[in-house]
């Protein structure tokens, strides 16, 4: 009958091997977004809004 002993070798662990860059060419890096709250995205989203309110009220007024 086999035993479940773990025979232990002294096997070398591969060495790393070199990355490849980034498919993009670039460095690979993020650039910095950490700039605050987007006021112009908030401001488009709230024209955007305004927008679709104003002709929905002229559309429901014609009908």
């Amino acid at each position: 009958m086999p035993s479940a002993t773990r025979a232990t070798t002294n096997t070398p662990l591969p060495q790393p091997t070199a990355t490849l860059p980034p498919a993009g060419g670039g460095t690979g890096e993020l650039p910095n977004t950490d700039a605050g709250v987007p006021l112009a995205g908030i401001i488009l989203l709230g024209l955007t809004m305004l927008t679709r309110t104003v002709r929905l009220h002229r559309a429901k007024n014609r009908i």
